[in-house]
């Protein structure tokens, strides 16, 4: 029980430090856009919902199971076998990451393993 605590304090970090790192991302974005760019606000929207649809949802997949919030925490998604999970469990388990966590209705996160056919696993 001790190490599904552990486990599952690792993995609210690792969400918390994936929108740390893609506030980041934008405000980088954002201050480039402003610095060389007459017209670039006007535009925003596109290469800000491109950013965020790329990180926060194929995350996961592009750095190999582990965003880097993940990464950082030290622990992976893998599928309920242990493989690799599709690309359609992955963006699924973060959809419902974001409305259970990022929306303040996170309480479990097996709730999300069960639904995804996703878990999360210490390196």
């Amino acid at each position: 029980m001790k190490k599904d605590k552990i486990l599952f304090k690792k993995y609210k970090i690792s969400i918390v430090l994936d929108i740390i790192i893609l506030t980041l991302i934008l405000l980088c974005v954002f201050l480039f856009m402003i610095i060389f760019g007459q017209n670039a606000l006007y535009y925003y929207p596109i290469p800000f919902a491109a950013i965020v649809f790329i990180y926060y949802f194929l995350g996961d997949k592009i750095f190999k199971n582990r965003s880097l919030g993940k990464k950082i925490m030290k622990i992976h998604v893998e599928d309920m076998k242990g493989n690799s999970p599709n690309i359609k469990q992955i963006m699924y388990r973060r959809l419902l990451e974001f409305i259970n966590y990022d929306l303040g209705l996170f309480k479990k996160s097996y709730n999300i393993d069960k639904i995804t056919g996703t878990k999360i696993v210490i390196d």
